[in-house]
């Protein structure tokens, strides 16, 4: 009678599971929920992306803290406050959030239409090039784009090694003003982030994934 229980449990729980897979949802909904805390886990809950959300939302959330942290100050009074600065922070936050709850739902509804259900894990199953490597040229952004094909890692390794380096190597070669300072940077880091998201975005989609080769 308990294995009983338990199975009947179990079976009922599965088909809920699999006829949740078979429904498609709301993008304009699911895209203000992304906006709202704690709601929005559950947005990312509905397309099976919540794992795949934390991953490439925590070098963000962590990222933008130091970026709205160590922006220049503007000769006007934008920015100068604090308050200002957290705004700011909600603000791209946010965006990375409507961004990646639209695009995601999206691929989720045209799962559902093509096959009849949708598989999170899925939606990441090929990935643009083109935009990958554009991420990969953006501070924390990058991260974000490396944990997309399960990089995040080893970009993570990378990262720790050339941000400090090339930090040194930039303010030898100029140290003021600040703003061309930060230009020097980037286009130093830039390149290097560049060709590991080239590299590893062609064996992600060429389903080499099990090479664990740099």
């Amino acid at each position: 009678m308990i294995y009983h229980s338990s199975h009947c449990w179990r079976e009922t729980y599965n088909y809920a599971y699999d006829s949740k897979r078979r429904y498609n949802v709301s993008v304009w909904w699911q895209t203000l929920f992304a906006v709202i805390p704690i709601v929005n886990c559950w947005a990312f809950y509905r397309i099976e992306r919540s794992i795949m959300a934390m991953a490439v939302m925590t070098p963000l959330f962590f990222g933008l803290i130091v970026f709205v942290s160590i922006i220049p100050d503007l000769p006007f009074p934008l920015l100068r406050m604090s308050e200002d600065r957290m705004f700011l922070y909600l603000l791209l936050f946010d965006l990375f959030l409507v961004f990646f709850i639209r695009k995601w739902s999206i691929q989720w509804n045209d799962q559902v239409d093509k096959f009849g259900y949708g598989i999170g894990s899925a939606i990441d199953e090929k990935v643009s090039i083109y935009w990958n490597m554009v991420c990969s040229a953006i501070p924390f952004v990058n991260l974000t784009a490396f944990a997309r094909i399960e990089k995040l890692g080893k970009s993570v390794i990378v990262a720790l090694i050339i941000y400090p380096v090339l930090a040194v190597v930039s303010w030898l070669i100029i140290k003021t003003p600040l703003i061309l300072y930060f230009a020097i940077y980037i286009s130093l880091t830039s390149p290097i982030l560049l060709f590991f998201m080239y590299r590893w975005t062609i064996r992600w989609n060429s389903r080499r994934t099990w090479d664990d080769s740099w």
